[in-house]
């Protein structure tokens, strides 16, 4: 991914945004799921 972006953009700035807003994402999905099964 990060090859592809850097070919895609000319510069790895893109490619580790790219990768910290998949990374936050996930951390959001990961916390949002935890508090739906404690809820229960």
């Amino acid at each position: 991914m990060m090859g592809w972006l850097k070919e895609f953009s000319g510069s790895y700035v893109f490619g580790l945004t790219a990768l910290a807003a998949i990374m936050v994402a996930a951390a959001v999905a990961s916390m949002s799921m935890k508090l739906v099964v404690s809820k229960e």
